[in-house]
């Protein structure tokens, strides 16, 4: 728990921090500091279970009155993060949101899974999903989550991590072939890609049983002779 307040005097020796169950007390001391200083840290508070704080400057001749009390209730953390590409462009973070007093969650995202991590994202309490459009293709990244309260934060899920994927290109319609003279089969198609790296042509004699793969054929190209395939009044595709 981050608890800070403001500090109003000039001649104090430090502060003592207090914490409780409840905001009427029995109060126990959590920490002290030093003068001047306006924040502490107190770890290792229970999960989904309220804690109250007042904060007393000390003096030589005896601690000033307590301050205001400010009480919270740390969430508890997400679990089973995944995350899922969807595209090139897009992945779906979902989680198990194991708290019940959150009031957000904060997705965080890296390039790299020790980080560093950015903030990409702020939901509503209950949420158990996001999904990051915009990305690179053939990048990978890392999220993890952090439920929000009263201003402060949640332990953080682990990480996990996905790749957006470049989208498979679209298939070629309107193949066609031809005879070429007795001496070749010409084979045409329409180029339907913009992303294609080339085509392949499987060619079957008997009937789909079986298909033989032949090529390389390069990007953009629409048609071809075979010239492999000579036996005359055999069928082929």
């Amino acid at each position: 728990m981050a608890i800070s307040w403001t500090d109003n005097s000039n001649n104090e020796a430090g502060f003592r921090i207090e914490r409780s169950a409840t905001s009427t007390g029995p109060w126990a001391a959590a920490g002290t500091t030093g003068p001047n200083v306006t924040s502490f840290d107190d770890g290792g508070r229970t999960s989904e279970q309220q804690v109250c704080y007042r904060v007393l400057a000390l003096k030589k001749n005896g601690d000033a009155s307590a301050s205001n009390t400010d009480c919270s209730t740390p969430p508890a953390a997400t679990s089973n993060l995944t995350a899922t590409a969807l595209d090139q462009q897009a992945v779906d973070v979902a989680w198990k949101d194991n708290s019940g007093v959150e009031d957000g969650y904060e997705v965080q995202r890296a390039t790299a899974q020790a980080g560093p991590y950015v903030a990409v994202a702020s939901l509503p309490a209950n949420a158990v999903s996001y999904r990051n459009n915009g990305l690179t293709t053939n990048t990978t990244y890392w999220y993890r989550v952090r439920a929000t309260k009263d201003g402060g934060f949640g332990d953080f899920s682990d990480v996990a991590s996905a790749t957006p994927f470049l989208a498979p290109p679209n298939a070629p319609s309107g193949t066609n072939t031809m005879p070429y003279y007795g001496v070749a089969i010409i084979v045409t198609w329409v180029d339907n890609a913009t992303n294609e790296d080339g085509f392949r042509v499987e060619r079957t004699v008997d009937g789909g049983a079986t298909w033989i793969a032949f090529g390389p054929i390069g990007r953009d190209q629409t048609g071809l002779q075979d010239y492999s395939f000579q036996t005359a009044e055999q069928p082929v595709c």
